[in-house]
């Protein structure tokens, strides 16, 4: 089913699967799905999450001391898409977990069970074109990740390949200086991450709020983010 969002920002909740286990998954995730999460994005835990945080480290490794595999996190996807079948579904995962499960078998087992679409968080575009054929083969929908340090050639890379929605990760630090008007910070470490519907109007670079009429714009301006009216 096609990945929708009836809001914008859309509202998007991680789970770490397993953590503390699986039946509390479960209902966490019916939970967030009926208090308005349009998308969950279902964590399959890995011993070496390097590319992640210290909270979802933790959550993984609790999560792998259970014995949690990426057959229980497909097997509670086909449990969420029976209860709700309007939910967008996204497994998040690296790449191992994927390899040795197999790529094909994976891809095959994740649409029966009613994955909407993958997020590998390791995989590069540049090396995808294995796994994006498989992914099509079985009707998921590949999302990728673009950095602030993206190039505008990368980030058309994504931009053309990615599908239901595209994740972007912003940061910046407290600004330090004098006072300035409009300006919107956040503390030290803290990460945004808008949620980019693939037909929307907004480009990659910035960041659109309400409808494209009227929203508003978020701009990094230095090491800074800058808050003004966008253009129709």
């Amino acid at each position: 089913m096609p990945i929708e969002f009836n809001k914008k920002p859309g509202l998007v909740i991680y789970l770490t699967v397993g953590d503390p286990d699986l039946a509390t998954t479960r209902d966490v995730a019916l939970a967030a799905i009926d208090a308005g999460a349009e998308v969950l994005e279902l964590g399959v835990p890995f011993s070496d999450p390097l590319a992640d945080g210290p909270v979802i480290q933790r959550a993984s490794e609790r999560a792998v001391a259970n014995g949690t595999r990426l057959q229980d996190v497909l097997t509670l996807v086909a449990e969420l898409r029976a209860m709700r079948p309007s939910a967008g579904l996204i497994i998040f995962s690296y790449y191992n977990p994927v390899l040795r499960f197999g790529l094909e078998r994976f891809c095959a087992q994740a649409s029966a069970c009613g994955v909407d679409g993958v997020l590998v968080i390791d995989m590069i575009v540049e090396e995808a074109a294995e796994y994006l054929n498989h992914l099509h083969h079985n009707g998921l929908k590949p999302i990728f990740l673009a950095a602030p340090t993206s190039s505008d050639h990368r980030l058309k890379m994504i931009a053309e390949v990615s599908d239901g929605f595209r994740l972007r990760h912003l940061a910046c630090r407290y600004h330090r200086g004098p006072a300035k008007p409009g300006l919107r910070c956040a503390p030290p470490g803290r990460a945004f991450a808008p949620f980019y519907p693939a037909a929307d109007c907004c480009r990659l670079r910035h960041l659109y709020f309400g409808t494209r009429s009227r929203c508003r714009r978020v701009r990094r301006c230095g090491r800074h983010w800058e808050r003004h009216r966008c253009p129709d």
